[in-house]
């Protein structure tokens, strides 16, 4: 039985959070003694009993709190006989490696981070220092390899999983999904399109407003799911639209999977690569038609015309045309693709996620 520590700023809402809970209590299960350092958050709740709990300022910039955090992990990892450390972020990652401990340690590369200059890439480059470094898709893979080239030999591939036990087709519930077409305005014969994801420039909730002019939407109905900062800017937008009598601003909702289960198309129309694509493999798995950006994770995700649809990344008329083929396909088309859709997400279920990095781990144990 390892004694395995994860190292994160704070276990607030995130793919990169919401994995390292789910790895911890998957620890456990298997016999492991699962450890998390943290600055806490509201996913604490989520953690199994038996997994302890760390409060450190990891979260802070201040290089004060970063030694206090460095000397802190250095006697935690001593008096706890840690036999592994798995850092999830950057700052951590300098407290650990300042700290001394010389227990073996390994790094998952959550994202393509900004690098403008040389100290910024130096400060990245903590994230290629692991023994191992997990790399969530090819896409972060190969960005690893190019900027840092003597990080290759421990690079490993672990996509990110979706626990498919919710995103479940069998599972859904009928009443929400019908408490859905009621919020949404949705009238009989309407094609549901949607775009689930916080409201933010990055997402392309703008790209698609703009790309739509050029559609005819007499029985559409465009949902924007999501909630940020810029909602107030967006809703501007809607109201000045032409189609803004067919378009819904949505507030995010735990109640995804129903969501999905409402929709006839679900967009993915990032306009920067996404280093996994985490909605969309939610959406494949219940059995949701897809179109996505053809970058990053998402790239990796869907096969084109057969369990989703591709076009170029903010490209607007290429988009359009991708939709409209899809609008326009026959219903046993698309029956074919949705079945498709679903037995794609499998490769990409929360249990390879977690069986995957257990296997990363024994490398190093």
């Amino acid at each position: 039985m390892a004694r395995i520590l994860q190292v994160i700023p704070a276990l607030d809402t995130g793919g990169a959070e919401r994995g390292a809970v789910d790895l911890a209590n998957y620890l456990v299960s298997r016999g492991h003694h699962a450890f998390i350092a943290s600055a806490g958050g509201q996913l604490v709740q989520g953690l199994s009993e038996d997994v302890y709990r760390k409060t450190l300022p990891l979260n802070s910039k201040n290089p004060i709190n970063v030694i206090q955090s460095a000397r802190a992990l250095h006697n935690f990892v001593s008096q706890r006989s840690i036999d592994l450390v798995h850092i999830r972020s950057r700052l951590p990652g300098w407290a650990y490696k300042i700290s001394g401990a010389r227990v073996p340690w390994l790094t998952t590369y959550h994202g393509v981070y900004s690098a403008n200059g040389s100290l910024k890439k130096w400060y990245n480059s903590i994230m290629a220092q692991g023994h191992r470094v997990i790399a969530p898709s090819r896409f972060v893979a190969e960005h690893i390899k190019a900027n840092y080239p003597w990080a290759q030999p421990n690079i490993r591939l672990v996509y990110r999983g979706v626990d498919l036990n919710i995103f479940n087709p069998a599972a859904i519930d009928l009443q929400k999904m019908k408490t859905f077409r009621y919020k949404w305005r949705i009238k009989e014969g309407e094609r549901v399109i949607l775009l689930p994801g916080r409201i933010s420039a990055i997402k392309g909730q703008r790209f698609v407003l703009d790309a739509i002019r050029a559609l005819r939407f007499d029985n559409l109905r465009l949902v924007f799911l999501g909630s940020g900062n810029n909602e107030a800017a967006l809703e501007q937008v809607i109201a000045n639209h032409q189609y803004s009598d067919k378009i819904v601003l949505s507030p995010a909702t735990p109640d995804i999977a129903e969501a999905y289960g409402v929709a006839d198309v679900i967009l993915t129309t990032t306009q920067k690569p996404e280093s996994f694509g985490r909605s969309t493999v939610e959406a494949m798995a219940m059995g949701g038609i897809v179109l996505g950006a053809n970058h990053g994770g998402t790239a990796e995700i869907i096969t084109d015309s057969k369990d989703g649809y591709l076009f170029e990344p903010n490209n607007a008329h290429d988009f359009c045309r991708a939709l409209k083929q899809v609008l326009q396909m026959p219903s046993e088309l698309l029956a074919e693709v949705s079945i498709s859709a679903k037995e794609r997400a499998q490769k990409f279920s929360q249990q390879n996620f977690l069986s995957n990095t257990l296997e990363v781990y024994e490398e190093l144990l």
